[in-house]
């Protein structure tokens, strides 16, 4: 037992009650058989309209050492405003903790807490606690420790974060001593504008300012969990709150250590992910119409804190998963996104969490989706191409539709599901040829020059002469230039215009080229030099023939465009 009594080592408890007749008996009595004495319990009674007051006042007649603290009104940011003025009150040899009004210490809490203190010197000790279903006695879980902790050095906080980190989240079960909350910066009150969060932001700038910090393993605190808690209300600013102690950790960790280590930010990006889940969690149980709820959502997806963490590849793993998959089941299932409005906040915020899918469907697409075949989104979330692919070919079998949000999808489908690039390249030319509309809403001969610019030997090639010669091209993929020359020169009856003439000579002989068809060459070369006579570019003409004549010097076609030649030039 711990037995300086002196008044340098008075422990200041701060209690904010609210409506809590069935547990502030409980949570005093709990102070009251503290084995250490020297201690001044500050009991709020904010604003309740139950006996809580009457509660209070008895306990503080009874003991002096309980002094009755009173608001008319229930304000939430009391702490706020209670908290700065007991610091400034007391001497610095003090301590200060804080317990909820539905909670309670374990009789020897202050007692070990100070033998820690002593025994390490540290500012700060805290204990594991207790997660005790309220109403009863079941233990839930625990957040508690193997074994002590001491952090002093920069090591030890970079190395041990994930461990002590559960201990920053809350105000109670620790011990303070006054001298470092005298040091500790006035903004911690300021940063974050509700109750949601603040006993966070204060715990961590008290670890912030702590040269040394002792955990005890054992659990001296029970907290137990109501529905009714705080910390399932959707306050203003809780959307806000999560960014800012995301921020405020990292910030934390370089001011004790220098610098954030990868682990320790795969983590708090997994403590982030957990944060949004709960205030999701929170919104959807809201009393507020589903439009509502999904603008809240949108607010809390699309900030600039969360789009970096989902745009800096840490929306991955379980825990983000879990979050997003949670978030789609919900939205899909809201028959307010079958309508206009709700289907595009539905569509910024599956955007903002899968950003694979603003490679493929663009937003105005995506509403389509949600509001006409919420399944595809389904098979995508699930990465069930195979089914998404199918679903979308049943669609087009049964409406005969235009759609530019079903051609995207279904070009992205194929290249998910390693389609050959021939394969791709048909769906391309299908919907060159049978959806114009899909063709120029989505940049179709882009996406045509894409694939075949893969191939050398497409390269001459306009997206329009490589539809119209669908199968040689598709021949050409697969590596059979013998076929793809067949099938090219099985083509009769198209019209070629100007601007692609010169190309389709040119695809011909570096085709016949590659296939080593001599005769074919020689065709296409024969096509080539009478183009040239054909618009008078006479000297390049001239030494093509004599090329091909000095080989073929009485072959009755060059001999043709000779006499030809000489008539251009005699003009």
């Amino acid at each position: 037992m711990y037995n300086n009594n002196n008044l340098h080592e008075e422990i200041i408890i701060y209690t904010q009650a609210y409506n809590a007749e069935n547990t502030i008996d409980r949570c005093i009595k709990s102070i009251l058989n503290q084995t250490y004495e020297n201690w001044t319990a500050y009991i709020l009674d904010n604003g309740s309209n139950d006996s809580t007051a009457e509660i209070i006042q008895h306990y503080a007649f009874e003991d002096k050492r309980i002094i009755k603290l009173e608001n008319t009104l229930n304000d939430i940011d009391a702490f706020k405003k209670y908290i700065p003025k007991l610091i400034s009150r007391y001497n610095e040899h003090s301590w200060f903790t804080v317990l909820d009004a539905d909670d309670e210490y374990s009789p020897d809490f202050f007692s070990k807490c100070l033998n820690a203190a002593a025994s390490n010197e540290a500012a700060v000790i805290a204990c594991g606690t207790e997660m005790i279903l309220a109403g009863s006695k079941k233990v839930l879980a625990k957040r508690a420790l193997n074994t002590d902790l001491k952090l002093t050095l920069p090591k030890d906080f970079n190395d041990n974060f994930i461990y002590y980190y559960q201990f920053m989240r809350t105000a109670w079960g620790k011990l303070y001593k006054f001298s470092l909350l005298k040091q500790c910066s006035p903004k911690y009150f300021k940063i974050i504008s509700s109750s949601y969060g603040l006993d966070t932001a204060f715990t961590m700038e008290a670890f912030r300012c702590s040269s040394t910090i002792q955990i005890l393993h054992g659990c001296l605190h029970k907290y137990y969990i109501s529905p009714k808690s705080s910390s399932y209300k959707l306050y203003d600013g809780r959307i806000d709150s999560d960014c800012i102690l995301f921020n405020a950790a990292n910030a934390f960790l370089i001011s004790k250590c220098g610098y954030v280590s990868k682990q320790n930010e795969r983590f708090l990006s997994d403590v982030y992910f957990n944060a949004l889940k709960d205030t999701f969690n929170v919104i959807v149980g809201a009393q507020m119409e589903p439009l509502e709820k999904m603008q809240n959502m949108r607010a809390m997806f699309t900030n600039e804190t969360a789009a970096g963490r989902f745009k800096n590849g840490y929306g991955t793993g379980a825990v983000f998963e879990s979050l997003r998959g949670t978030v789609f089941s919900w939205v899909m299932a809201q028959k307010i996104c079958r309508r206009s409005e709700g289907a595009e906040l539905a569509s910024e915020i599956l955007l903002s969490m899968y950003r694979e899918w603003q490679q493929l469907i663009q937003p105005g697409s995506l509403c389509f989706y949600i509001r006409k075949m919420p399944e595809v989104l389904t098979f995508l979330a699930e990465k069930d191409y195979e089914k998404a692919l199918e679903r979308i070919q049943i669609y087009y079998k049964r409406h005969d539709k235009d759609e530019p949000a079903l051609a995207e999808l279904e070009i992205y489908l194929y290249k998910a599901l390693d389609k050959s690039d021939a394969e791709l390249f048909a769906l391309l030319c299908d919907i060159k040829k049978d959806r114009r509309i899909c063709s120029g809403k989505i940049d179709i001969d882009s996406k045509i020059y894409a694939v075949i610019g893969k191939y050398p030997l497409l390269n001459c090639l306009s997206a329009d002469l490589a539809a119209l010669f669908l199968r040689p091209v598709q021949h050409i993929m697969e590596g059979d230039y013998g076929k793809a020359l067949d099938s090219f020169l099985s083509v009769t009856g198209v019209e070629i215009n100007d601007d692609d003439a010169e190309k389709y000579i040119m695809f011909g002989q570096n085709l016949s080229a590659a296939a080593q068809n001599s005769s074919a060459y020689i065709y296409f070369k024969k096509m080539w030099i009478s183009s040239l006579i054909d618009n008078s570019q006479n000297e390049a003409a001239e030494k093509e023939l004599n090329e091909f004549l000095t080989v073929l010097p009485n072959d009755a076609d060059f001999l043709g465009m000779k006499d030809k030649l000489a008539e251009n030039k005699t003009n």
